[in-house]
């Protein structure tokens, strides 16, 4: 249904993460069993990625045709993927770097617990995972990446205050990108009605000057592309009135570029920066 919905959506190529499957994508049978599921029902070119578990930090899965690692920094949402921690980051950083392929990171650090609020609000999901997990997370791996020499790649960035962070990386010479979603882009957190919840994500969508301001970072150049973080589930699974307990993903593969079309010519973009954005950098990533 996947690469159905990237045919909808107009684009040829997608590159699957390694959960929101079962198996988790994290060992070399898992991934030829999701090799095998996928041939001959794919509709679109489909690359993959590997995960990145405690377990599996000493032999990250390198030499099986992924195109990249993907690690979460805090609990995935998943069980049966668990976040890493510096300690096994700096098991498995080594046998990447080597290999010359990103380590792609969900860059979050639980730092600080806010205290729960009612559960249909937003406004009380968007506190329980505020701003400074991003920056601490961001701190942490482009250290890492500098002590490593390991390629970093920072997905799905929610957060403005990370990008001073990324600036500065780069005119040190790191190997760091890092890419934003279209919901970053449209949606702003005070339009989001309490009890919705198609639109929890994790990071969770922000303010409207901070969507402001990941457009001017995509202008820089700072942030690199717009990808889909594409996170279905079943309808059930979005429980409705319910943040915390809610399926963490938004589902919009297929509208992704008229939704990045639509708000770039609001701000004076151009057809090709999209095509950077969308087309070129990823492309460059993968």
């Amino acid at each position: 249904t996947a690469t159905r919905a990237a045919a909808v959506g107009g684009i040829t190529t997608i590159v699957d993460m390694p959960l929101n499957s079962d198996p988790v994508t994290t060992t070399k049978a898992a991934l030829q069993s999701k090799l095998t599921a996928a041939e001959g029902v794919i509709m679109v070119d489909c690359g993959f990625y590997s995960g990145l578990v405690p377990a599996e930090c000493a032999r990250p899965l390198l030499d099986d045709g992924v195109l990249g690692i993907k690690a979460f920094l805090v609990h995935s949402g998943i069980d049966d993927f668990p976040n890493v921690t510096e300690e096994d980051l700096c098991r498995a950083m080594p046998p990447i770097a080597r290999s010359g392929k990103p380590l792609l990171v969900h860059c979050e650090l639980a730092t600080n617990l806010p205290e729960a609020g009612p559960p249909e609000s937003h406004r009380a999901y968007l506190a329980s995972r505020p701003r400074s997990w991003e920056h601490e997370a961001v701190s942490l791996m482009i250290r890492l990446a500098a002590e490593y020499s390991c390629k970093l790649h920072i997905v799905h960035v929610s957060s403005s205050d990370v990008i001073p962070l990324i600036s500065a990386a780069r005119s040190r010479g790191i190997a760091v990108t890092a890419e934003t979603c279209p919901h970053y882009l449209a949606f702003a957190a005070e339009e989001i009605p309490d009890g919705d919840t198609r639109y929890k994500c994790a990071p969770p969508i922000r303010e409207r000057e901070n969507r402001e301001r990941l457009w001017d970072a995509l202008r820089l150049g700072i942030l690199d592309g717009i990808v889909s973080d594409h996170s279905p589930s079943p309808p059930a699974m979005k429980i409705r009135g319910d943040f915390p307990k809610s399926w963490g993903g938004i589902s919009s593969l297929q509208f992704g570029l008229p939704i990045v079309w639509t708000e770039a010519l609001r701000r004076g973009f151009t057809c090709a920066d999209v095509a950077r954005w969308m087309c070129h950098r990823p492309a460059e990533w993968a």
